[in-house]
């Protein structure tokens, strides 16, 4: 993921490098051992208040998206933040207070 930036003269520079991506900060921390669970609780459940009903078909198009774009790391977070919105098991965002 390339973030735009604006300038002082109005115009947009990319960054050169996604290292400071959240997706990547949340990939990073699994990888390092510290558990990520807290902060895609969250994700979803802003998600789901500002998609309401249609949360979950549209993580599901994020994480399809992702897999198109052969983007492991987007798709990592899209499955995991689908699944927290879409299922109806113990770890749905329905069960966790």
């Amino acid at each position: 993921m390339k973030m735009d930036y604006i300038v002082s003269d109005g115009t947009k520079a990319v960054s050169p490098s996604d290292e400071r991506s959240m997706t990547n900060i949340l990939v990073n921390l699994e990888k390092m051992g510290i558990d990520p669970e807290p902060f895609f609780i969250l994700a979803a459940r802003e998600f789901e208040n500002i998609y309401g009903e249609n949360a979950g078909e549209k993580a599901r198009l994020l994480y399809a998206n992702a897999i198109t774009e052969q983007d492991e790391d987007g798709a990592c977070v899209w499955h995991k933040i689908q699944t927290l919105i879409s299922d109806n098991s113990q770890n749905s965002l329905r069960n966790i207070h």
